[in-house]
């Protein structure tokens, strides 16, 4: 199992120290965006754990890598997802350009190392199948990046072109994204 601060080394302050957490959110600011995001987050994982045994059972795959699968679905989805309502939040004044740049940052650190992650995890004896499925996981990992430097740089400058960059790099992971988990148009 990977720790938690190997994929984002930024937050190791805070995972041991409930003090700083809670500091930390009071400064920040706890709104409705944050908390719906966590839930998110929360039910997403919940539901690839809970998917991950049925789909062992019935491919008699290894259960390790059914799970590494139904995790990075979910992570893949909850990051676009996670994308779409930040650039919300930012054209919507709820959240400061400079909270969301240093949010990206975080989330674009985390994606990279789950995107090393998943290459070691290809590189291994695995079926055809699942390599094509995780390589296509890890070229969408690279789109979501160019998206999430999209919004980055207009949380930056505001600028309309950056906002159409913005846009397009969306469409493109998105169609991706889709055609990756089978999700409806």
């Amino acid at each position: 199992m990977v720790p938690l601060e190997d994929l984002c080394p930024s937050r190791r302050a805070h995972l041991y120290s409930p003090s700083l957490r809670r500091r930390r959110s009071l400064r920040d600011g706890d709104n409705a965006v944050t908390r719906l995001f966590t839930s998110l987050c929360t039910a997403l994982a919940i539901a690839a754990a809970v998917h991950a045994p049925a789909a062992a059972a019935q491919t008699k795959d290894n259960p390790y890598l059914v799970s590494v699968g139904a995790l990075a679905a979910a992570q893949l989805f909850t990051t676009a997802s996670y994308l779409d309502v930040t650039k919300e939040a930012l054209v919507r004044d709820a959240f400061k350009a400079k909270d969301v740049r240093i949010a990206l940052e975080r989330m674009s650190g985390m994606t990279d190392n789950v995107g090393r992650y998943l290459t070691d995890v290809i590189q291994t004896n695995i079926t055809d199948e699942d390599r094509a499925f995780l390589q296509e996981a890890v070229a969408v990992y690279g789109l979501l990046k160019t998206e999430s430097l999209s919004l980055h740089r207009y949380a930056g400058t505001r600028a309309a072109s950056d906002l159409d960059a913005f846009v397009k790099a969306r469409e493109v992971a998105w169609e991706r994204l889709r055609k990756l988990l089978k999700l409806p148009a």
